[in-house]
């Protein structure tokens, strides 16, 4: 099996395979809006945040992927100020966004497609984007086994259960809300004292 480079994987992701997306859902779930004025979707992917999102709430786009950018359909790119293109596992120590820090984090269905290796690498980019204790809406999957399609390579590439995934997540978030299924963990709360 090809294991293709994150970025080639989710180009061709977004070029062949109909977006479906638990953000509105999730985001719906959260309970009432945020005190939120501003938002760094990382992966935002075809920008469905975009499409849920409540009006005059600044919201900024972060993907690995330039094909899910550029094809973003327009009624969920009008609601983004920036879109940037770029691998948080790749940026240096000192990567900041094209913006100044937001007042929250959104972070969906991303952390299970990064090398388990890249976590702690990927979430100290994310932190660069936003306040120091902003608030923090993420969420993993736990599908087992490396999915993958054939000859493009595992797209899920760290395979956690929700309890550990949500043990991750929890040293890092204070947890106001959460959910969990067997496949799934959500938390909604405030990101840690950064040190």
């Amino acid at each position: 099996m090809t294991d293709l480079t994150c970025a080639e994987t989710y180009d061709r992701f977004y070029r062949e395979c109909p977006v479906r997306s638990c953000v509105p859902n999730l985001w719906a779930a959260k309970g009432p809006s945020p005190e939120a004025n501003s938002i760094t979707d990382i992966g935002c992917g075809a920008g469905v945040l975009g499409s849920v999102i409540e009006p005059g709430v600044e919201l900024y786009g972060i993907d690995v992927s330039d094909v899910a950018l550029r094809t973003m359909p327009p009624e969920h790119k009008r609601a983004y100020r920036k879109l940037l293109q770029a691998d948080l596992t790749e940026v240096s120590d000192s990567w900041k966004p094209p913006w100044s820090p937001t007042e929250m984090l959104f972070c969906c269905d991303v952390l299970e497609h990064i090398q388990e290796g890249a976590l702690n690498r990927f979430w100290k980019a994310a932190l660069a984007c936003v306040q120091n204790e902003a608030l923090a809406l993420v969420c993993a999957d736990s599908f087992g086994g490396g999915w993958a399609i054939p000859g493009w390579g595992l797209l899920h590439r760290t395979i956690w259960s929700p309890e550990r995934w949500r043990e991750w997540l929890a040293a890092r978030i204070e947890i106001d809300t959460e959910y969990a299924n067997e496949k799934t963990v959500a938390v909604y709360g405030r990101l840690k004292k950064q040190l």
